[in-house]
C-alpha cells in the first residue's frame, strides 16, 4: 500500500510539472554572438565582507589581461574606499549593486529609488565614476526597478530574477525586454541544461559541487554557447572566485584556448545598442 502511494505521488508530481510547463508561458533569453570568436562576459557582485578578496581578484584579472564588471554596493564604497578606488582605477567596469544589500523586489518604489540613487551619487562624488550598469542585490527586481533605472539614466540591468514568478532559476537579461518582469511573463531556465549563464552561487553555495564537477558543467555550458553562437555570461562574487581560484583559472584558460574575447557588461551593451536583434527571446 505504501509502495502504491509513493508511485502515485511521483506520477502526480510529474503530471503537475508537465501542466505547469505547457500551460504557463516560458521564455529563454539569449544574446547572440556577432563575433567569429566566443564572447565571455564576467560580472562580480561586490559586497561588504569581500574587501580582502577584491585586490587578489583584480591582480588575477590583470595578469590574465581580461576585464570584468564589478557591481559594487554603495556602503562598500563608503566603508572601503581604498578598495573601491582599486576597482575604479583598474581596467574593469565599475557598476551599481545598489547602496545596501537588500531585496529590492520587496521595497516600494520610493525606497528603491533612494537606494539606487545613493550608490550612483557616492560613486560620482568619491570615485568620479558615472555608473551605467546595475545588478540588484539577490538579483531580484520588479517593474518598478526597471522604471527607476531608466529614469536615472542606467543603460542596462544584469539581473536574473523577476518578483512573483513561481519558478526562478538564473537568467541574465539586458533591459528593455518584453519579458522584463512583465506581469504576463514566466521566466524558466535551468542552468547547466540550457547553459547560460553560469553562476558561482548555483555551483558552489547551493549545489555544493566540487571544483572538478563545477568546471565540467562550466565547460559544457561554454561549449554549448559556442555551438549556438550565444554570448557566455559568468555571474559571481570576488570572494567566491578567490576561494575557488583554481576552478576559475582553469575556466579562463579553457576559454582562451578557444580564442574567447572577454567583455564587460557595458561593452556587451554597446554591441546590443548597435544591433538590438542580438537579443533573442524564445
Amino acid at each position: 500500500m505504501i509502495f502504491k502511494k509513493k508511485w502515485f505521488l511521483i506520477i502526480l508530481i510529474i503530471v503537475l510539472l508537465i501542466l505547469i510547463i505547457v500551460i504557463l508561458p516560458f521564455y529563454r533569453i539569449n544574446i547572440k554572438n556577432p563575433s567569429n570568436q566566443p564572447i565571455v562576459v564576467l560580472g562580480l557582485d561586490t559586497e561588504l565582507g569581500m574587501q580582502n578578496d577584491v585586490p587578489f581578484v583584480l591582480d588575477f584579472l590583470k595578469q590574465e589581461n581580461i576585464s570584468a564588471t564589478f557591481f559594487v554596493n554603495g556602503d562598500f564604497i563608503e566603508q572601503h574606499l581604498d578598495i573601491a578606488k582599486l576597482i575604479a582605477n583598474s581596467s574593469n567596469e565599475f557598476a551599481s549593486h545598489s547602496h545596501v544589500h537588500v531585496n529590492h523586489a520587496k521595497l516600494n518604489e520610493q525606497q528603491q529609488d533612494m537606494l539606487i540613487k545613493d550608490q550612483k551619487i557616492i560613486a560620482k562624488q568619491l570615485l568620479d565614476k558615472e555608473v551605467i550598469g546595475f545588478r540588484a542585490p539577490y538579483r531580484m527586481i520588479n517593474s518598478k526597478t526597471l522604471k527607476i533605472l531608466k529614469y536615472q539614466g542606467f543603460k542596462y540591468s544584469a539581473d536574473y530574477h523577476c518578483n512573483n514568478h513561481p519558478f526562478i532559476f538564473p537568467l541574465s537579461k539586458i533591459t528593455p525586454h518584453p519579458t522584463s518582469c512583465n506581469k504576463n511573463s514566466f521566466i524558466y531556465i535551468l542552468p547547466g541544461i540550457f547553459g547560460y549563464p553560469i553562476d558561482d552561487d548555483y555551483l558552489f553555495r547551493y549545489s555544493k559541487l566540487s571544483e572538478e564537477k563545477a568546471l565540467k558543467i562550466t565547460k559544457e555550458a561554454f561549449d554549448k554557447s559556442i555551438k549556438e553562437k550565444n554570448v557566455f555570461i559568468f555571474a559571481g562574487h570576488p570572494s567566491m572566485v578567490w576561494s575557488k581560484i583554481n576552478y576559475f583559472r582553469s575556466f579562463i584558460e579553457y576559454a582562451k584556448s578557444k580564442n574567447a574575447i572577454f567583455l564587460t557588461h557595458a561593452q556587451l551593451q554597446e554591441l546590443i545598442d548597435k544591433n538590438p536583434k542580438l537579443v533573442k527571446i524564445n
